[in-house]
């Protein structure tokens, strides 16, 4: 009965850790803060990561300053003062950029540092690709083992940086691709080997990712997410062609091409 009430037992305090003030997402043992901070207003960061550490102390945990950061992001011309938020008296290392969950989130909402990550952890599996081709296995493993293994760190979280990628970036993991098919398939075009293995490229793939994505968001009430989605547009003129959704006025690049903006517009055109 011990081992079966274990797990349960570490759900439960898992679960009781419940800062004030701030948003919060715990996975595990990991849990990240977030606080929106009204210009002109004060942060209050610091109580929020006050009560993490005596929930810490309080269920005999550590909580170990070194493993901890601090990410602003600030896009105003006067920059805010913030105060150094402090555990255990020592202050947290502000840093340009965090990995959250496998995302690389970067002060600046840019998504080059994590195109860069993603992109290293796939290229030292490549290797494995020559390997395979060396010992001669057919090449329908390989590319079983390419899609299992290697273009899923490609696509993971696809749905947060796609509409937001520059061209550059796009090409930069489309080269990924490219050359795991050369591998397997030398002297092919990449367009050829495309269509000889039945493959999508992986601008594609993202596409359809976000657009099933986007569906289960819409036709599930208890989705976190579906909240977010505009309301459905009503219009008492029979028009050409009728918006689906009341779009939000957007301000500012960066928002518009966030996730639900950028798919409430592919379905409006």
């Amino acid at each position: 009965q011990g081992t079966k009430l274990g797990p349960w037992l570490f759900i439960l305090m898992i679960n009781d850790l419940d800062p004030s003030g701030a948003y919060k997402w715990k996975f595990v043992d990991d849990t990240t803060l977030a606080e929106i901070v009204p210009k002109g207003a004060v942060s209050h960061a610091q109580e929020s990561v006050t009560e993490v550490g005596d929930w810490s102390s309080h269920n005999k945990l550590e909580l170990n300053a070194d493993k901890c950061k601090e990410v602003r992001i600030d896009f105003k011309k006067t920059k805010s003062q913030f105060v150094p938020i402090v555990i255990n008296n020592k202050e947290l290392n502000v840093v340009d950029h965090a990995k959250i969950l496998g995302v690389t989130i970067s002060n600046s909402l840019q998504w080059n540092e994590h195109v860069a990550n993603i992109i290293k952890k796939a290229n030292k599996r490549l290797y494995f690709l020559v390997l395979l081709r060396r010992a001669k296995v057919p090449a329908s493993d390989i590319i079983n083992f390419y899609c299992t293994c290697i273009r899923p760190i490609l696509e993971y979280c696809a749905p947060v940086f796609h509409h937001a990628l520059p061209e550059y970036l796009n090409k930069d993991l489309e080269q990924v691709q490219k050359r795991a098919l050369s591998i397997v398939l030398q002297g092919t075009p990449y367009e050829e080997a495309l269509e000889q293995l039945n493959m999508d490229t992986l601008y594609q793939r993202r596409n359809t990712i976000c657009m099933n994505f986007f569906q289960q968001i819409i036709n599930d009430p208890k989705n976190k997410l579906n909240s977010l989605i505009p309301q459905k547009q009503v219009s008492r003129y029979n028009l050409r062609k009728q918006r689906q959704f009341n779009i939000p006025i957007i301000r500012t690049n960066r928002f518009m091409k966030s996730f639900i903006p950028s798919m409430c517009r592919i379905l409006d055109n």
